[in-house]
């Protein structure tokens, strides 16, 4: 038994994580324990097409609060951006958002009317001492800091 528990150890330090969709899988931006940093103030949302579905797709983006204060953790998001009826399986946000700002976002099928439609994920994470962090919540993404340079600029 000496040999088997160094062995499990090794198998939990190698183990970050892994992540599971309740409905739609995103693909861009990636999900995790973090909220990942998007190139652009419109970004470009993705999601996989679900498999014989041939209808729309209803999205919503929530402002969660600047990067840098977790202070309004578990406060209600406003709805900053909303899209109905988007026909493909991704979509540009057509308005700017804050720089530096965590957003969450979100994605269902048209023709569901009920809140638990909108998709969710949920991230298990593995450490050394078996703990596993387990989240159900939308998407999210951090928007960029503005440049030096692109705040001289006119």
């Amino acid at each position: 038994m000496r040999i088997f528990n160094p062995v499990l150890l090794c198998f939990f330090i190698f183990i970050s994580g892994c992540t599971t969709f309740n409905s739609i899988e995103v693909i861009k931006p990636e999900v995790g324990m973090r909220p990942v940093e998007v190139d652009s103030l419109q970004p470009l949302l993705e999601w996989k097409p679900i498999e014989g579905y041939v209808g729309t797709y209803d999205l919503v983006v929530f402002e969660y609060g600047e990067a840098d204060d977790w202070s309004k953790q578990g406060m209600p998001m406003p709805i900053v951006y909303q899209k109905i009826g988007i026909s493909s399986v991704s979509h540009n946000i057509e308005i700017p958002l804050k720089n530096n700002y965590i957003y969450s976002w979100s994605i269902k099928r048209s023709d569901q009317n009920t809140s638990d439609a909108w998709a969710r994920y949920n991230y298990y994470f593995f450490a050394v001492i078996i703990n596993i962090w387990k989240t159900d919540s939308f998407f999210s993404f951090r928007t960029p800091e503005l440049s030096p340079l692109a705040v001289n600029q006119d």
